[in-house]
């Protein structure tokens, strides 16, 4: 197949119509041509000389005796393109065309042209070949490797885009065509979905069996025996509620799987500050009775251990769940829910720039320190907004004493302010950019020998009693006492200050996380404390700066703060520091530090009563005194951070644990060593003379096993509920469709043709024979009108 030079000057072929080859070979050579004039780079090819014809003559031959295959042409010519080129399809020429654009920085696509310009055609401005439409998807080659790796369970994008790029170097690969791939190879698997709660239960019995202290609950729709309801915790899950069940993080995820249930998690925070998985939950629904047989299969788990701290987004239903479940635990809201509710719900009501100003009059309200300011800020923002009174009297008003600052900073949180506990965690390093400031100004003595220069004995001390990721915040606490100064006032100016000592009407966001505003006010404080128990006032300002803090020193040893970090965190704040720096009077204990972050045979122990208060003075830099004098009860903490939570029962119950996982860890090997030497008789032989001597300690054997035979075999799945549109609080599929425009368009379309069905049913009711003209009767017309004379 030769391709011809000579073009018309006047106007390009259009695009090829059903004809015979010949007529298909002539009517693209023209299109061809022109392709190789863009490459070139040209106006239009002149007259050939008689030379070049006859070297065209001579490649011409050679082509036609050796027809060269498009694979082999590709690699021995290294793309060259020449006038009289031959190809044995028109898809092969098409794919070395596109081999060839893809490496000059074009590509090529069919359409109808135009009349060509008199003495030239319009050059295309080449531009990169990864954007354009031709090059971006995957040849067949890479998407069979993404089925392959799919398919051997490898889903993650970067990792297959890593592989990729190892098995087709040098390719580029678009990242919507890589998500688009990897969304269609998973349509493709073929999935066991008949029997899916089935198979869950008995991996889950499977697991109890293993180990009994797996703690399993399944609740049945009882005509079908449908799975309803399923909560299971893992002995190690049950030793952390156990022992951090003080501060617990409630989420769900709605409508994430195929059976649309509610997936709950419930986290809590050990001694490392890590957020913990403790149990998982699944839900039919997300309804008050849901949450509350979740609740109740937890207490059944743990032995009623209450939480005192319980962190959910504002769902009514499972507000209500926990004021049922556990009345006496303080419920406080996630502020990001809180926040995120807001713009989703008034931000269309309000405009945009109106929803900016009340996000502002919201945060300056819910920021407020004085739970009297705070209800009058709180009325005046209905009535100034009163548009969207009706939600904010409906779905924050009746839970305001659980997001309100005012009446949660006397709680314990570890810091915590959402169920967003890792991120939070992320946000806060992140905003310590004061810090890093400082480090950069002071590179003679780094901050990470402060400590060990002017609190050894201290860092010493909460080395051995902490774990290793919370004594990094505590010492760096020590390290911040250096950044501010130190004023000693009058006991006799308190009245002063707490005239002073007002609201600042923070709002660009959550009070908690400004690192240097105030978290509770100096009045408040004082009101539980008396006078006669106050040893010394101090205020701590900022080097350089204006912002402030109180430190008070009370009679038993304990101290507050007015960033409120020893009640809300657990340990001293770098203000209290400041002052045991300065003042004799100041004294630090390992009591002042929360057991709960304790390491677990510190308080076993219980070696904290046993430690001497330390005082420290500016003036003996290198030296640091042990004081044993005085009375060091820390009687106001105690007061405040309640019992203590990891009682010596609860202690007991964890040792027993351990000890039955070690044991029953044991028995496995014991079992194994048994097979293997055949001593089995011997073995349960000596287990039987064990069981009749102790009679009392045997009770419900084989219980699991029990479970797992009558369970897992009758048990159908959920019932899938199709809803209309995409599930909501689902991440929507890359292969779904993303563009407004062509969802209006898809959307149109569906209705024209549900209307267009509609006018054919209402049609095929009527008679749509022809009409005659000279009758007026139906079935034929004026030519065949036997009525026509």
């Amino acid at each position: 197949m030769n391709i011809n030079s000579n073009m018309s000057n006047n106007k390009c072929n259009k695009r090829a119509r059903s004809s015979s080859p010949d007529d298909y070979k002539e009517q693209h050579a023209e299109y061809i041509n022109l392709i190789l004039e863009d490459s070139l780079n040209t106006s239009i090819f002149e007259k050939k000389n008689e030379q070049e014809k006859n070297k065209d003559f001579e490649i011409e031959q050679i082509n036609v005796e050796t027809l060269i295959d498009t694979d082999d042409l590709v690699e021995e010519m290294e793309l060259k393109l020449y006038v009289g080129q031959e190809f044995q399809t028109w898809p092969d020429a098409e794919k070395f065309l596109n081999e060839y654009s893809l490496a000059k920085g074009f590509s090529i696509r069919r359409k109808r042209t135009e009349t060509l310009v008199e003495n030239g055609i319009k050059i295309i401005i080449p531009s990169p070949s990864i954007t354009l439409a031709k090059h971006r998807k995957l040849n067949e080659n890479m998407i069979e490797f993404i089925n392959f790796c799919v398919s051997h369970g490898i889903t993650n994008v970067r990792n297959i885009r890593n592989l990729l790029s190892g098995q087709f170097p040098g390719r580029n690969i678009n990242q919507k065509c890589l998500h688009n791939a990897i969304q269609a190879a998973k349509k493709n698997l073929t999935i066991r979905q008949e029997f899916d709660a089935s198979d869950m239960l008995q991996y889950l019995y499977t697991q109890k069996a293993n180990d009994p202290r797996w703690f399993i609950e399944a609740k049945f729709d009882e005509p079908e025996h449908r799975l309803c309801g399923l909560i299971w915790m893992s002995p190690e899950q049950q030793h952390v509620w156990t022992r951090y069940h003080d501060i617990i993080f409630f989420d769900t995820t709605s409508r994430t799987n195929r059976y649309n249930m509610v997936a709950c998690f419930f986290a809590a925070i050990d001694n490392c500050n890590r957020t913990r998985l403790v149990a998982v939950a699944l839900l039919e629904d997300e309804t008050e009775e849901s949450f509350v047989w979740a609740l109740e299969m937890i207490n059944k788990a743990t032995g009623n251990l209450v939480p005192r701290v319980v962190f959910t987004d504002s769902d009514p239903a499972m507000s209500n769940a926990i004021s049922l479940i556990y009345p006496n635990s303080a419920h406080c809201l996630c502020l990001f829910h809180i926040d995120l509710n807001l713009k989703k719900n008034l931000r269309s009501k309000l405009t945009t720039k109106v929803f900016q100003e009340f996000r502002k009059d919201f945060f300056k309200c819910r920021n407020t320190l004085a739970s009297a300011v705070f209800e009058v800020r709180w009325k005046n923002l209905k009535e100034k907004y009163s548009i969207i009174s009706g939600y904010l009297n409906r779905q924050l008003d009746p839970l305001k004493a659980k997001w309100a600052i005012c009446y949660i900073n006397i709680q314990f949180t570890a810091g915590a302010n959402s169920t967003q506990q890792i991120q939070q965690l992320l946000d806060n390093e992140a905003n310590y950019v004061r810090v890093q400031e400082y480090k950069d100004e002071i590179p003679s003595v780094g901050l990470e020998n402060v400590t060990k220069r002017y609190f050894a004995s201290i860092e010493k001390i909460v080395s051995d009693y902490l774990m290793a990721p919370m004594v990094i915040p505590i010492c760096k606490q020590m390290q911040e006492c250096f950044y501010y100064d130190a004023f000693i006032l009058e006991i006799t100016q308190w009245e002063t200050i707490i005239k002073t000592h007002t609201e600042d009407d923070y709002s660009e966001g959550v009070r908690e996380d400004h690192y240097e505003l105030a978290k509770i006010l100096f009045s408040d404080i004082m009101a539980t404390i008396t006078k006669s128990e106050i040893v010394e006032i101090w205020r701590i300002v900022v080097s350089c700066g204006a912002k402030s803090q109180y430190v008070i020193l009370i009679s038993d040893g304990s101290h507050r703060c007015t960033c409120n970090l020893l009640i809300t965190h657990g340990y001293p704040c770098r203000h209290f520091y400041k002052v045991l720096r300065t003042s004799p009077n100041a004294k630090w204990h390992i009591g002042l530090i929360s057991n709960r972050w304790y390491k677990d045979d510190k308080i076993i122990s219980n070696s904290a009563i046993h430690q001497a208060p330390i005082s420290l003075c500016s003036n003996t830099l290198d030296n640091e005194i042990i004081s044993n004098t005085g009375s060091f009860d820390l009687g106001h903490i105690t007061k405040i951070r309640g019992n203590e939570l990891y009682t010596p029962d609860l202690q007991e119950l964890n040792n027993n644990r351990i000890k039955y996982g070690r044991a029953h860890g044991m028995m496995k090997k014991v079992i194994n060593l048994a097979l293997a030497t055949n001593s089995y008789e011997e073995l349960i032989g000596m287990c039987q003379d064990f069981l009749v001597s102790k009679q009392e300690i045997l009770g419900n054997q084989n219980r699991a096993e029990e479970v797992l035979n009558n369970v897992e075999l009758n048990v159908a799945n959920p019932v899938i509920t199709v809803r209309k549109g995409r599930p909501a609080g689902r991440v929507k599929s890359a292969v779904e469709i993303q563009d407004k425009e062509n969802r209006k368009s898809c959307l149109k379309s569906v209705d024209f043709n549900i209307q267009r069905n509609r006018e054919i049913q209402s049609d095929s009711s009527r008679d749509n024979r022809k009409t005659c003209h000279n009758c007026g009767q139906k079935g034929h017309n004026r030519a065949t009108c036997k009525s026509t004379g």
